[in-house]
């Protein structure tokens, strides 16, 4: 079965549900509580628990070690977002995604760069490394049910969501050629 557009999930934590469909389903994943000192660190300019940190090549690392496959014949979309995208007309200068209560992200539009400038809770997010703002060239939205996962194993009032991204639905692209 093809799941999650046939990637490969790379994660630090997870809900109780989350972990047993990664189980049952056999996604291949790399999860920072077991790879923690292998694929993941942490680092001590940030407070735990978000401090959690890892970098392409220890992922690639660990793909290679696990035998994941890497590469995908698989064809995901059965569209051309190109076409969707002049078909619709859309076009943006902000968007703004709430994800919860306490979390939402936006994105600007930078014409003297011809790119979007990522924003979380209202201020520039930006690399820890580098200190550069996160910027995107093309965004593509989904819309899907969001809800409390409620789930009654897990800590009381956790904030897990749960987003439903099997099916058909409203999405909108943001495309810079």
């Amino acid at each position: 079965m093809l799941f999650g557009h046939d990637a490969i999930f790379v994660h630090f934590g997870y809900s109780i549900m989350a972990e047993e469909d990664i189980r049952n389903l056999l996604v291949d994943n790399v999860n920072g509580l077991v790879t923690e000192g292998i694929a993941f660190w942490r680092t001590r300019r940030l407070s735990a628990p978000h401090n959690a940190m890892t970098s392409m090549s220890r992922i690639r690392d660990m793909i290679e070690s696990e035998r994941y496959r890497d590469i995908s014949n698989v064809q995901v979309f059965n569209y051309s977002a190109r076409e969707i995208f002049l078909e619709s007309g859309n076009t943006a200068h902000s968007i703004s995604i709430r994800y919860s209560h306490i979390h939402s992200t936006s994105y600007e539009f930078d014409t003297q760069n011809g790119v979007f400038r990522r924003y979380m809770r209202g201020r520039a997010h930006v690399d820890s490394e580098s200190n550069e703002q996160y910027t995107a060239k093309n965004i593509i939205i989904k819309f899907v049910q969001n809800s409390d996962l409620n789930d009654p194993r897990e800590m009381p009032n956790s904030e897990y969501q749960r987003l439903e991204t099997v099916g058909q639905g409203r999405r909108i692209f943001h495309y810079k050629w």
